[in-house]
């Protein structure tokens, strides 16, 4: 971005807008170099800092060693930043899908996409490529100390939701839920 400015900067005071004939030009000249440089110095691999891109947390193959209980050993993999938007564009037109008393728990996570927390790490399972999914309202998260991991509850009720996405079949399986709290 300081390239950017500096190349807008460098062309105003050149006189280079001023060879248009028009001071005018001049401001136009620079907006237009911004709005041409600026873009290709954004880094769009990373999530925003604000907006729904805050309530997603993409745990690396390491972080998820860390922060997922398990009794057993598991193998896991970073999903893409292309995997993980997949699976947000996929998710409400699947939960809408979803029939008997599981689609009890789709309904009110489709409620909540907009505002819950959602942990993706990937995880090897018999060679098949899956992306889980670790939902938690908001409440749960704030000041849950867990330093990137996702919170560790005892009851949230169907504040905590389970879910995961098979990256070979394109499908969901698995929504749990800890229930009505």
């Amino acid at each position: 971005m300081v390239a950017a400015l500096v190349v807008a900067a460098a062309a105003a005071s050149t006189g280079w807008a001023r060879s248009f004939g028009h001071e005018r030009c001049r401001v136009r000249t620079v907006g237009l170099l911004l709005l041409i440089a600026l873009p290709a110095f954004a880094d769009v691999s990373a999530p925003s800092g604000g907006g729904a891109n805050a309530r997603r947390h993409v745990l690396t193959a390491e972080e998820a060693r860390q922060c997922v209980p398990s009794l057993q050993p598991a193998e896991y993999f970073t999903p893409s930043a292309k995997e993980v938007e997949w699976v947000e564009r996929a998710l409400p037109a699947w939960l809408a899908t979803v029939g008997g008393k599981p689609g009890v728990t789709a309904k009110r996570v489709g409620e909540r996409l907009g505002t819950d927390h959602v942990w993706y790490f990937g995880q090897l399972e018999g060679g098949r490529r899956r992306i889980e999914l670790r939902g938690f309202c908001a409440p749960l998260v704030e000041g849950s100390g867990r330093n990137g991991c996702f919170p560790l509850v005892k009851d949230g009720g169907d504040c905590i939701w389970y879910l995961r996405y098979d990256l070979a079949h394109g499908s969901f399986d698995h929504l749990y839920s800890n229930g009505r709290g």
